[in-house]
């Protein structure tokens, strides 16, 4: 298995970025999602992406990259990490190489932090940290066991699950697993709709600039009215949005629907397209018209083209608002993961990250408790 390390978006091919989105399970693998985030996140992290090769063919991609630490102890972790709240994430690889690929990649990343270092980067690396990984993810799993069989140390804890709607053969099967109250939501929501009161205007590549604005604003409208600031207060998260839903949207990755009602946008939501599922990513709402409740009709629209167009399941992704298990979202665990290299100063590291962790779980029990 032959390895190359990649630390410019310049440096792979037309043939490397058709052989990325090829392995992508989801659209938040795919080259238009990770390389537009790191475009705009650049300035904190190093590009650290390892291609693997076998007899020639590209059969697999980590998309890692690397983040600075005030004071040392460089991590290495997914593009798309943190502010971008990515799930599902995990190595590209041909299936017919996983377990061979899989093994590569963990001895080379201690060779090269051993043995002169390809890059300043993976030589100083201490520990890799790893978010909304699926707990069932067994590329992942071999991946950690092949960590630890080398002498690394392994953290691991639940983070917050992922939900999704499963959805049957029938919009009217959906409904009539909702509770009375849920039904009656959906039918209201989809009449408003059907009847003309709400008309849904569907994004395209076209009209992309025009629209965009609108869920920048409803987004952090309905935010401002609970009392708080959107993600779209953060200038880089807005460049990575847009450039990501932009190219997704001309590959026919993105779901990007507007609410109008009297000719003002009320409500916006943004998806993502896979082969099976759609997944929410963001939205928005015009506060001023929460009775109609704009957001349950343009969610219950969503719904019913899922299901005509033969998806198998809605993923609401991670997080546990309440309405995800109103709306019949089923949770599906999740995993942070936290690797430390076998050097003493990871080790140290790692020995601080333990005594942290206890002591933001004892702490609150004594606060609840005097």
């Amino acid at each position: 298995m032959d390895i190359q390390l990649i630390e410019r978006l310049d440096a792979l091919t037309h043939d490397d970025i058709a052989c990325w989105n090829r392995l992508a399970a989801t659209s938040m693998l795919r080259w238009e999602w990770m390389s537009s985030w790191y475009s705009a996140f650049q300035d904190d992290y190093q590009l650290l992406v390892l291609k693997l090769s076998h007899a020639g063919r590209c059969v697999g991609f980590v998309p890692w990259c690397l983040r600075k630490r005030w004071g040392g102890g460089d991590t290495i972790c997914f593009l798309g990490s943190g502010k971008a709240s990515s799930d599902h994430l995990s190595f590209l690889l041909d299936p017919d190489k996983r377990s061979a690929a899989v093994k590569a990649v963990a001895q080379w990343l201690l060779a090269s932090s051993s043995q002169g270092s390809p890059s300043v980067g993976f030589k100083n690396w201490d520990s890799i940290e790893i978010e909304g990984v699926d707990a069932s993810d067994e590329t992942m799993s071999l991946f950690v066991a092949e960590c630890q069989r080398l002498g690394m140390g392994v953290q691991n804890r639940s983070d917050e699950p992922c939900y999704a709607i499963k959805l049957p053969e029938t919009l009217e099967d959906y409904v009539k697993q909702r509770s009375k109250s849920g039904r009656r939501e959906i039918r209201k929501g989809l009449k408003l709709i059907d009847e003309g009161n709400i008309v849904i205007h569907h994004v395209t590549p076209d009209s992309f600039a025009e629209d965009w604005p609108v869920l920048v604003h409803l987004h952090e409208a309905r935010r401002a009215s609970l009392g708080g600031t959107g993600c779209f207060a953060d200038s880089r998260f807005e460049q990575f949005l847009r450039q990501a839903t932009e190219q997704l949207l001309k590959a026919g990755r993105v779901s990007f629907q507007v609410a109008i009602l009297e000719d003002r946008p009320v409500a916006v939501e943004l998806s993502l397209l896979d082969e099976h599922s759609v997944r929410l990513y963001q939205s928005g709402m015009d506060p001023e018209f929460q009775q109609m409740r704009p957001g349950a009709a343009i969610l219950a629209n969503l719904i019913r083209r899922s299901i005509e167009n033969g998806l198998s399941e809605v993923d609401m992704l991670r997080g546990s608002e309440p309405y995800k298990e109103r709306w019949l979202g089923q949770p599906t665990e999740t995993l942070s993961l936290r690797l430390f290299h076998p050097k003493k100063s990871a080790k140290v590291r790692q020995t601080i990250v333990q005594v942290g962790a206890t002591l933001k779980a004892i702490l609150p029990i004594r606060s609840a408790t005097h």
